[in-house]
């Protein structure tokens, strides 16, 4: 390395963000310079450091433009900064994109939904972009239960309309989510969705339990997943109250259960 270009470094090292924004625009394409440049970034301060500063630059999303034309995709990007010890950044990059598809996502689908598109619509959606983007239906699910709920305008609604307004919307998009929750890991990754969302939403705290029983009547959510939920699935995020508010619910579904395991028992 040069002495001009250790220099450089030492300069670099006191304003990130300028230095980056010049960097981005002057160098985009040479890939050992940017790589040095990372490098002495997050040895002198932090992986987390550097993401801020590569956001800040408003270049978090385009690391692959420093690679030549031909080498722009995942593998080569991982292949690369994985051989300079720099894994801590290939995990930043992959968190990066798997962020922006999802506000990508969530953003499509909640237009969708406002716009009035169809159940068909929406499903076929949904199901084109979990297999062109690789993701977990967990993932989707949730994804579906953000832009479901985003698409209802609950800071303008009046306080005795935020039940019905939240009800009507989940009955009117249920079968999608329905289509998305086939399986017990499922239902329960977007329980715990929906009991954070109830948490952070002081609006919609007292309906809770209500929400999960009408997803259970619409077949979103199994006895099983709830029962789990209850016993030991539940984060601790308003776990309280609503533990309180699901009693009756939780009761009704373990004597249901009793009354299965019976009859199960005469018919052997």
């Amino acid at each position: 390395m040069s002495i001009e270009l250790k220099d450089y470094f030492i300069g670099l090292s006191k304003s990130y963000k300028s230095s980056l924004v010049e960097l981005y625009e002057i160098s985009r394409h040479a890939l050992q310079f940017v790589t040095s440049v990372f490098k002495t970034i997050q040895h002198e301060q932090s992986i987390e450091y550097l993401g801020r500063s590569l956001n800040n630059a408003g270049i978090d999303s385009k690391l692959l433009d420093f690679f030549p034309p031909n080498k722009r995709d995942e593998e080569c990007f991982s292949r690369h900064f994985e051989a300079e010890d720099m894994k801590a950044l290939v995990d930043y990059h992959l968190k990066n994109q798997r962020r922006g598809q999802r506000d990508i996502f969530i953003t499509r689908l909640t237009s969708m939904m406002s716009s009035e598109a169809s159940i068909q619509e929406v499903t076929t959606y949904a199901k084109q972009q979990m297999k062109e983007s690789g993701l977990a239906e967990p993932d989707v699910a949730i994804f579906l239960w953000d832009s479901m709920m985003s698409s209802v305008d609950l800071i303008n609604t009046r306080p005795d309309q935020v039940e019905s307004q939240t009800l009507r919307q989940i009955n009117q998009w249920s079968k999608v989510l329905e289509a998305f929750t086939t399986s017990s890991k499922t239902e329960i990754s977007l329980l715990l969705r929906v009991q954070i969302f109830c948490y952070e939403d002081a609006k919609l705290i007292k309906f809770f339990a209500q929400i999960v029983k009408l997803l259970y009547k619409l077949d979103v959510f199994s006895e099983n997943a709830i029962l789990y939920w209850a016993d030991k699935g539940a984060k601790p995020q308003g776990k309280a109250v609503f533990m309180k508010q699901m009693e009756p619910f939780i009761k009704w579904l373990r004597e249901n259960e009793d009354d299965d395991d019976e009859e199960e028992e005469d018919d052997e």
